[in-house]
């Protein structure tokens, strides 16, 4: 389970916490043996669910393990997202196997 501290608070710095994503995954995936699960989160709401996907993909392909994505989420609905408020759509949450 990764569920690490945003690693972004501002646009700046978010090439340093997709470079820091990417790493973790890194490291998650290099232990992983086939058959193995991961689930991974991210709270920034600078990292959209496309680019944190996009990192996990290539951390896996850096790792050279092929993965499959079983479950991706979005807060529960006790935390509504509101498509006036970008930064409301802030938590990512994936479960993925290795093949």
């Amino acid at each position: 389970v990764l569920d690490p501290p945003s690693f972004t608070k501002n646009r700046k710095t978010v090439p340093a916490a997709k470079k820091g994503y990417r790493e973790l995954h890194q490291l998650a995936f290099r232990v992983l043996t086939p058959g193995g699960y991961l689930l991974s989160a991210s709270c920034s709401h600078h990292i959209l669910p496309d680019t944190f996907l996009d990192v996990i993909r290539d951390a896996a392909v850096r790792s050279e393990r092929r993965i499959q994505l079983l479950e991706w989420h979005g807060a529960s609905p006790d935390h509504p997202t509101l498509p006036a408020v970008p930064e409301t759509g802030y938590l990512k949450f994936g479960v993925f196997r290795v093949l």
